[in-house]
């Protein structure tokens, strides 16, 4: 029985000296406490110091707010590096409505820098037919490039130039062989000159008939031109001049143009991305009866036709990142051209617009990285007239690619960025807050000793 009691005795003994280290211990571990509280019988509430309570409480939850909305925003970086794309193409998308021109008249091209088509190129146009307010008369079709006024007079130019280079017949002077090369308008002159005066009104050859020959139309005309060689001026030619040259060549025209109908062009192609143009002008069907109308006749016949007023609703060059992801400024620059509208009272406006364009890549925050664009215009307008080697009617667009390419990255702070930030209002607020209630309670002490006093 003794020995169970001295058991349990130093089983009490053993215990008490193990509570008693961690106590110690603890005592130890309380004196790091750098949030040490006085008791409570020393603490003292004051109506001011809930009034800055409540305003601690509302400036954390607002600056904590507005912490998390900054750090969750994207921001954008852009750098600029030397244009190093492999890539031979640029996509171009675009939607432009010409609201006096009917789709028969209307045709797309694109060249390079030398003026040569761009062959093969790959596309998706679609043309549709618009009424006089700009609503469709169809669902549209599918519209191939090529076959402009432009493309088959610079084939006839080359097929000239041959003929030219090549011996003329021998039953041709010396006048005719200069007129046939552009230097003998003098003697061409002259010659017309000689020969009106000698024939009858309504009959005149003015130069290039045979003796007793009689020109009563525009077309006898252009056929005695053809056999001298020499190149058909219609504003020189009364019989060609106004209705008499309209009623000549509307036979010519496959189909008449609709009146009041209008022209959208819509899709994308893919050009070179070396420099150079593609344009709208006039198509096939002013020229699709190329052996009966001459040269010149066709230039008249474009220029006589084509009311280049148009509205440009979509210009892009490339991929454009999805809506949010570019800055504003990015947007903007890509679409410099959208919405842009011109309009002309005449039938012989050329439109030119010099575009520069920036190869930008977007890299977004989601991985995904989209190859685009920006683009700068210049905008030009000039008036093609009748004789003149200026072009011819039609809207162009003249791009070259700039060699330095732009980077824009996407980035976010993140979540680690917004517990930094938030720690740091809460901080702030609480010593700020804590400041302002210290210095009050002094202000209040000082009021209350003068009024003891």
């Amino acid at each position: 029985m003794k020995r169970r009691v001295t058991t349990a005795s130093r089983d009490e003994g053993s215990s008490s000296a193990g509570n008693g280290a961690s106590r110690e211990s603890l005592r130890k571990l309380k004196r790091l406490d750098i949030y040490s509280r006085p008791k409570r019988e020393f603490q003292r509430a004051t109506v001011h110091g809930a009034m800055v309570t409540i305003v601690l409480v509302g400036a954390v939850l607002v600056l904590t707010w507005r912490e998390l909305v900054f750090s969750m925003k994207r921001e954008t970086v852009e750098n600029l590096f030397v244009n190093s794309t492999i890539n031979p193409t640029v996509n171009v998308t675009f939607d432009v409505v010409f609201a006096r021109i009917p789709c028969g008249f209307l045709s797309l091209d694109a060249e390079d820098a030398l003026g040569i088509p761009q062959k093969d190129l790959r596309h998706d146009v679609t043309r549709t037919r618009l009424d006089s307010i700009g609503r469709a008369l169809d669902d549209g079709e599918k519209h191939e490039m090529g076959n402009t006024l432009k493309a088959v007079i610079a084939k006839e130019e080359e097929k000239q130039a041959e003929a030219d280079a090549s011996p003329g017949d021998e039953d041709l002077d010396s006048k005719s062989r200069a007129g046939e090369r552009g230097d003998g308008d003098v003697e061409q002159r002259a010659l017309k000159d000689t020969a009106t005066a000698g024939q009858e009104e309504g009959c005149n050859c003015y130069g290039a008939g045979a003796e007793g020959e009689c020109c009563r139309t525009c077309e006898d005309v252009r056929k005695a031109y053809r056999r001298k060689g020499w190149r058909l001026n219609p504003a020189e030619i009364p019989a060609c001049d106004g209705e008499a040259l309209r009623a000549n060549t509307a036979s010519t025209i496959e189909s008449p143009p609709v009146e009041n109908e209008g022209c959208r062009l819509a899709g994308h192609l893919e050009v070179s991305r070396t420099q150079g143009n593609f344009h709208f002008a006039p198509g096939h069907r002013l020229h699709r009866h190329a052996n009966e109308l001459s040269f010149v006749d066709r230039i008249q016949v474009a220029l006589e036709s084509f009311n280049t007023t148009h509205t440009i609703n979509t210009l892009t060059f490339g991929d454009q990142p999805p809506p949010g992801h570019a800055s504003p400024k990015h947007v903007v620059a890509s679409t410099v051209l959208e919405g842009h509208q011109k309009t002309v009272q005449d039938t012989h406006a050329m439109h030119q617009y010099f575009l520069q364009l920036v190869p930008t890549v977007y890299r977004l925050d989601n991985g995904e990285t989209v190859h685009s664009n920006q683009y700068s215009a210049t905008e030009h307008l000039k008036h093609v007239h009748d004789g003149t080697s200026r072009g011819l009617p039609g809207v162009y667009f003249y791009y070259e690619v700039s060699p330095v390419q732009a980077l824009v990255e996407e980035k976010r702070k993140g979540f680690l960025a917004f517990l930094t930030g938030a720690c740091g209002v809460v901080g702030g607020v609480y010593n700020i807050l804590g400041l302002v209630n210290t210095g009050i309670d002094g202000l209040l002490g000082i009021g209350k000793a003068h009024r003891s006093r």
